[in-house]
Order: structure tokens, then C-alpha cells, then sequence
């Protein structure tokens, strides 16, 4: 039988601030504030173009405007939107004020020997590996192709070794997402971040409604415009304390 005034105490009270945000013996009922911004994509179409040709046109702009949404909600999630060092959900999962962890591979090579350095780094956020995802460059990735501990079919099956799949989906059972973002880079001569290892549960895109397709003519122009238009964000659930980092950044040395 415990003594009631043992489960009275303060000091067991937890809230739900990270790291030295919480005082202790409090509870903090804390909240975030998800916002979203106006995606928008313009296409032109002269007046004078034929509806014969228009015809065969029309599929090749929604597939240009489908990626050029894809593309600034991969900007939107590495990179962040606007804001400063620091500033949560404005980074994206390349928290500039985070933990980065030097590329340590011969001749600033990717290895997979670095992602379980940033896994274990991670410390609480690293543990499922089923929370996890590896965003990296073109030029990482093909040194990810490149390590041998991952071409050896002893180590991941014949299922999933590169030799067999031609390819690298998993690295440690995390998935391996591969994007030409500026925000990775391909550039091994300086101070570069090629990939970033973050636990996806953390982070959040609010979104309101889908995608909205408008028309207009404009007389001046003469020319029709379609314009695509969306609304979402991204925002950071819990920011990072201490050693407990949501996401930890990669850099060629």
C-alpha cells in the first residue's frame, strides 16, 4: 500500500514542456499553434494557341503544376518558410539551431556508420526506427550506395541488398528519401549539410481543404491563366532540448 502523501508529492507531477522548459513538481498544459500559408502556381495560355493543340496541352500543365506544388512542399519541409535561427517550424526538419554531427567517412563520404551516429545522437527521438526518416542529396545518396556494409547480402537479405534492387530503401530500417532541395547539398568542399536524419512524428502540416483550380482572362495580355492555389504549413511539435534532438543535421566536413 502506497502512502497517499507519497503520491501527493509535487515532485512527481510531469508536465508536457521538453527538457528545462519544465519546472518541476508542475504541470504546464502548453499548446502549439499551427498556421498555414497560400501556395499558388500560375500558368499563361496566349489566346491565339489552338484548341487542337490545347487539347494535348492540358495534361502536361497539371503534371507541371502538380510538381511545382511538390517541389515547394519539399522546400516547405527541409528548408522551412520564413524566420530565424531558432524560430520553431521556420527551418523545416534543418534545424540550424540544432545538433549537427560531421560527416566522418574517407574523403567526406556518407556512411551509414554516420546515420547511426545521428540515430543514436537523437537519443529519445532515435529509438523507433519506425518514427524516423533520412531526407539526403543526390551525392549522399550515392555514397550510401557505395557503402559496403550495405551491398552485402549477408547483412540486409537478398531482398533488400543493393546488388539484387539496384537501389537503397532502408538504412537501419529507416527510409531513405532522396531530393535535389537546396537545402541538401551536393558540394563535399565546405561546410555543407547533405542529409538529416528526423523523427517525422514530430513534425506537422496543417492544411486547409485540397487543391483549388481558378481561371481568368486577361484582356491587356490576351491570354488565359490558370492558377493552382492550396494552404498549408509546417510547424514543429515539440522543439529540442539538451541531447533529446527531433532532427540532426548532416554536413560534409
Amino acid at each position: 500500500i502506497r502512502d497517499s502523501s507519497d503520491a501527493n508529492t509535487a515532485a512527481n507531477l510531469r508536465g508536457v514542456l521538453n527538457g528545462s522548459n519544465q519546472s518541476s513538481g508542475v504541470f504546464n498544459a502548453a499548446q502549439t499553434i499551427l498556421t498555414t500559408g497560400r501556395l499558388t502556381s500560375t500558368t499563361y495560355l496566349t489566346l491565339d494557341t489552338e484548341e487542337s493543340t490545347l487539347v494535348s496541352l492540358l495534361p502536361m500543365i497539371r503534371e507541371a503544376s502538380a510538381r511545382a506544388h511538390a517541389r515547394a512542399i519539399d522546400k516547405m519541409v527541409i528548408s522551412g518558410n520564413a524566420g530565424g535561427a531558432g524560430t520553431v517550424g521556420n527551418e523545416g526538419v534543418i534545424d540550424a539551431s540544432g545538433t549537427a554531427i560531421a560527416v566522418t567517412g574517407t574523403n567526406d563520404t556518407l556512411a551509414g556508420a554516420d546515420i547511426l551516429a545521428a540515430r543514436a545522437a537523437m537519443k529519445k527521438y532515435g529509438l523507433n526506427p519506425a518514427d524516423l526518416a533520412i531526407a539526403v542529396s543526390f551525392t549522399a545518396y550515392n555514397d550510401l550506395l557505395g557503402d559496403i556494409n550495405f551491398q552485402d547480402v549477408t547483412e540486409v537479405g537478398s531482398d533488400l541488398a543493393i546488388k539484387v534492387t539496384g537501389q537503397l530503401g532502408t538504412i537501419f530500417a529507416i527510409p531513405v528519401i532522396v531530393t535535389d532541395e537546396a537545402g541538401l547539398s551536393d558540394d563535399r568542399t565546405g561546410n555543407n549539410v547533405c542529409a538529416v536524419v528526423f523523427n517525422y512524428k514530430n513534425f506537422v502540416i496543417p492544411r486547409l481543404k485540397g487543391v483549388t483550380i481558378e481561371t481568368d482572362y486577361e484582356v491587356a495580355n490576351q491570354r488565359n491563366v490558370i492558377v493552382a492555389t492550396q494552404s498549408l504549413g509546417f510547424e514543429e511539435l515539440v522543439a529540442g532540448s539538451g541531447t533529446n534532438q527531433p532532427s540532426i543535421r548532416l554536413p560534409y566536413s
